[in-house]
């Protein structure tokens, strides 16, 4: 058995060999339950949806490579649009 502290914002942190073992790492889903006072964690073999933030700069030159490239697509973009 392993002992574990809860941090603040009740954070634990899962041990290195159990994580190993279990094939988890950051990003991986669990289940948390609670029977009869005992908290198991199950891994969910699912994966993760990544966080929004990894898809920042993904469409970066989409609109074009020069922020005057950008400005008249998106000009142009506007002036298409039926008012």
């Amino acid at each position: 058995m392993v002992e574990v502290w809860i941090r603040q914002r009740n954070q634990v942190t899962i041990p290195v060999d159990i994580a190993q073992v279990l094939g988890l790492g950051p990003g991986s889903m669990c289940h948390m339950n609670v029977v009869n006072g005992v908290i198991t964690l199950t891994p969910s073999h699912q994966p993760a949806s990544p966080p929004l933030d990894s898809y920042a700069g993904c469409a970066q030159g989409a609109w074009g490579e020069s922020p005057e490239e950008v400005e008249a697509n998106v000009s142009a973009d506007r002036a298409s649009w039926d008012r």
